[in-house]
């Protein structure tokens, strides 16, 4: 029970950097000239940007955090989780990128988090009263999670 929990929060934090990652990539891109990989120069442009290269290492982190959670738990369980990733975008994208988000928009976010929240309850508990625990429990972390990510999401985005 606990193997799967952590691999659902991790997916949740593996699919938010990979896509908060493609956001970085994006903002950075809108300062560099347009990608043309026979040019050596344009990509040394790329390559020496750092909020590219943050975007980059978010991406290719994500995808490392994802590769641990497929062996904690089921693909099955786990690849419908990874679209909370995208409620992860969309906070970001409020909080740090001051993109204001309609409220069809926030009601897909809640969605995509209870969904998660379902899947985690409904994969760790046997019982009515292990379901209610359960589903506090990862309420908490998905929360708290949230939280601390975009926290020093926020934070990186300052300094580069």
């Amino acid at each position: 029970m606990a193997a799967v929990l952590l691999a659902i929060v991790l997916t949740v934090i593996a699919s938010s950097s990979s896509n908060i990652g493609k956001a970085f990539q994006k903002e950075a891109s809108r300062h560099l000239p347009p990608l043309d990989v026979g040019n050596a120069k344009v990509v040394r442009e790329y390559v020496e940007s750092t909020r590219w290269r943050l975007g980059l290492a978010l991406d290719f982190g994500g995808g490392a955090l994802q590769t641990i959670a497929f062996a904690l738990a089921p693909v099955s369980l786990l690849q419908p989780v990874s679209g909370v990733g995208l409620a992860g975008l969309a906070l970001y994208s409020q909080f740090a990128l001051h993109d204001n988000l309609t409220r069809e928009e926030w009601v897909a976010v809640a969605v995509a988090c209870l969904g998660t929240l379902g899947l985690g309850v409904s994969s760790a508990a046997d019982s009515a009263s292990e379901h209610a625990a359960s589903f506090w429990r990862m309420f908490v972390v998905l929360v708290a999670t949230g939280w601390v990510v975009l926290q020093k999401m926020a934070e990186v985005r300052d300094r580069v």
